[in-house]
């Protein structure tokens, strides 16, 4: 009798334990070997600087569609795949640089503010994606950093305090993955629960200087056709960044603000089918020169939204 006692309750427990794994839901990339896509994304920006008195706004939109080409697929499941700029679009307004649209679809003349970009038109990086969305090994297409180098140079850019080298860097990779992780987002190992929420680390924003943040990210749905991930987050501002220097005149930034937004992902390949990211930034720009001995400090708001479309 006492075994029969025994049974039983592991049974209730492993059907318990069974019930509880059930919940889980498991967030993957699984692309096939020579599958393609594309993913577009649009950026819009609203910045207002200064005080009542004297307030500036500036707007812009950049638009831009990658398409994504899986190689192979390796027996563990990384994902091999080629990436190229497909198109891509800019719109500008404010009172620094005035008003400034271009679309690459015109083939005829290509602005200066729109040179780089336009490089990078059809060149073909390659970087291999893990099932959970780590993004390693990039790639640049041979001869991609000369060209970039010509057109800072020409541009005149050092002049202004820019430094050539380090802009030329960044098409090596790290530009391409900054992007990459928008539209690729990284799971948790092990998978995860409904509304039980995980952290991802945000690289901090160099140009900003606001710190390396926490996102929060929550499963608030998931079925057979699709799962929808909530997003949110508190930034804050770097301390101790040394000033950057341009125009003769060291300047820095002292923002915070939040994030938040929502993705919705392709169970059968993990992609995000659409997504919105919305942030918020408030601060100040801090700038001096040798002509004044005390900073100036200007308030300044960022407004953001970032949307991504599966095409």
């Amino acid at each position: 009798m006492k075994a029969i006692q025994t049974f039983s309750v592991m049974a209730i427990l492993f059907s318990f334990t069974s019930q509880v794994e059930a919940k889980k839901v498991n967030l993957r990339y699984q692309l096939k070997a020579g599958s393609q896509f594309r993913l577009e994304q649009i950026i819009t920006e609203d910045i207002e600087q200064g005080s009542e008195a004297e307030l500036m706004n500036s707007k812009s939109i950049n638009s831009t569609t990658y398409e994504f080409n899986v190689a192979e697929v390796s027996a563990n499941g990384d994902m091999k795949i080629d990436v190229a700029l497909k198109a891509f679009s800019i719109e500008s307004s404010g009172p620094q640089f005035g008003d400034m649209k271009y679309n690459s679809i015109d083939k005829t003349a290509v602005p200066d503010f729109a040179s780089d970009k336009a490089v990078l038109l059809d060149q073909v990086y390659s970087f291999t994606l893990s099932p959970l969305g780590a993004i390693t090994d990039i790639k640049a297409p041979p001869g991609i950093l000369e060209k970039m180098r010509k057109i800072l140079e020409d541009a005149g850019v050092a002049k202004f305090g820019f430094d050539i080298e380090a802009g030329i860097k960044e098409f090596e990779g790290p530009a391409l993955n900054k992007t990459l992780k928008l539209m690729l987002m990284p799971f948790p190992e092990g998978g995860t629960e409904v509304n039980v929420p995980w952290k991802m680390e945000i690289e901090s924003h160099p140009e900003l200087m606001v710190s390396n943040f926490l996102l929060d990210m929550k499963l608030i749905r998931s079925s057979g056709t699709s799962s929808e991930i909530e997003v949110s987050a508190k930034i804050g501002p770097k301390n101790n960044m040394p000033a950057k220097e341009m125009f003769g005149m060291k300047y820095s930034f002292e923002f915070s603000g939040d994030r938040s937004g929502s993705l919705v992902l392709e169970p059968k390949t993990g992609l995000s089918t659409k997504a919105e990211f919305k942030t918020l930034l408030k601060g100040a720009i801090i700038i001096s020169s040798s002509q004044n001995t005390i900073p100036t400090s200007i308030p300044m708001t960022i407004r953001a939204t970032e949307k991504i479309t599966k095409l």
